[in-house]
């Protein structure tokens, strides 16, 4: 996983979540990169110059479709209340 913390220039590129943005950034959007792996785009629309960004590593982003496959498989034999 690669986390960009951006304040209009990206200026620094950190490889590990264990360093948090200090505010809150209420909105994310999600979206493929042009290697097929997951991106996603923190951001607080009050303030359009800071952002962060996540890339999922293929591995990553295919344990997440293994995760929705096997959800899909749950639903298929369970109903949900919703």
């Amino acid at each position: 996983m690669k986390i960009l913390k951006r304040n209009n220039n990206v200026t620094e590129s950190i490889s590990t979540a264990d360093h948090n943005q200090d505010e809150y950034l209420p909105n994310c959007q999600a979206s493929f990169n042009s290697d097929g792996c997951v991106t996603l785009r923190n951001y607080d629309r009050s303030d359009r110059s800071k952002d962060e960004i996540i890339i999922l590593s293929t591995s990553e982003t295919e344990a997440l479709f293994e995760l929705f496959s096997r959800i899909s498989l749950k639903l298929k034999n369970h109903t949900l209340p919703f």
